[in-house]
């Protein structure tokens, strides 16, 4: 029952296009779908397509040459490549000889993903730091909107490598390199840092249009006004940030900021924009001794708020009424 709606859709969608009224559309719909439907030929090819469709469309793994062998392999919408070093060899000498022969001709293919079916793709080695690889502009299809990097992953980024197609960016644990303006393209949206990334970032560096931004665990720069885009919406921070922010360095634009438990820096007025509904503050508070509420340190935004005290520490809710505030014990 499902495959002739699919094929309904289809018409219907067409019949939408051509802007017919509804006894016209109904007619020429149980046509078309007849006329299909009852060519043998036809109805074994659309079949065989929406078969091929339900059956590749969950996660595949596959190394880049078995992957190339598979018949149905511009069906494969999700694709785990393993051990991609093969793209680090053969992409470097591509690179290195670009001319026209039937023997790089067949090299290239090789090194090639599907152009338009891929759109999840992972990278992921089983050799450890002796499998890392560097992809070459090109090699990542546009049809990719999310992409993560292998966790061993840690060569340098440049202009058209990662294609302007991907809305979702995660990079693994190994990866820490400097990140410089048009590294990264426009389309990203969702943007997520391994546990080693601490490199510092300039204004520029994390493109305009991100929503979100996670870093890792050993993040620790200081983040000066413009670093952060005032299209960011969630900014999370890893366990060992210590720096103090200055008025301007979270954009107003963000809603939800995750401070680690650990954070003891002063977080002073006006620090946090007026934009805020969710803040975790982590021990800022008491390591500062704050226990009343400031004007502007929360600002009016704000509905809810988590901190760390201790069992003889708890802020004064009071200073705060409109606020939910959760403390996290020692």
């Amino acid at each position: 029952m499902q495959n002739y709606s699919i094929l309904l859709n289809l018409i219907y969608s067409e019949n939408e296009a051509t802007k017919l009224n509804k006894e016209e559309e109904k007619e020429r719909s149980t046509f078309l779908f007849f006329k299909i439907w009852r060519n043998l030929y036809l109805k074994s090819y659309i079949l065989g397509i929406i078969k091929n469709y339900f059956i590749n469309r969950d996660w595949r793994t596959f190394t880049l040459e078995s992957l190339n062998k598979n018949k149905n392999k511009d069906y494969f919408k999700k694709v785990i490549l393993r051990n991609p070093i093969q793209v680090m060899d053969k992409g470097k000498y591509y690179q290195k000889k670009p001319n026209n022969d039937s023997e790089d001709d067949n090299l290239e293919k090789q090194i090639q993903l599907p152009k338009n079916s891929i759109t999840h793709l992972s990278f992921t080695t089983r050799n450890g730091k002796d499998s890392v690889f560097v992809i070459y502009p090109g090699f990542i299809p546009h049809s990719v909107t999310s992409l993560e990097m292998d966790h061993f992953y840690n060569s340098p980024l440049s202009k058209g490598l990662i294609p302007n197609s991907v809305t979702n960016l995660t990079f693994g644990s190994e990866f820490n390199q400097s990140i410089e303006v048009d590294d990264l393209p426009l389309s990203i949206q969702i943007l997520k840092f391994g546990n080693n990334f601490n490199k510092p970032l300039k204004k520029g560096s994390i493109p305009y249009g991100v929503k979100s931004i996670t870093f890792g665990i050993d993040f620790n720069q200081v983040i000066d006004e413009g670093v952060i885009p005032s299209s960011c919406v969630q900014l999370i921070f890893g366990q060992r940030f210590k720096k103090r922010f200055d008025i301007g360095s979270i954009p107003n634009g963000v809603k939800i900021l995750k401070l680690p438990l650990h954070y003891r820096e002063y977080i002073g007025s006006n620090v946090l924009p007026s934009s805020i509904l969710d803040v975790n503050v982590g021990s800022s508070f008491y390591t500062s001794n704050i226990t009343k509420i400031g004007n502007n340190i929360i600002p009016n935004s704000c509905i809810e708020l988590r901190y760390r005290g201790t069992s003889s520490f708890s802020i004064d809710t009071s200073t705060i009424p409109n606020v939910k505030v959760t403390k996290y014990n020692f």
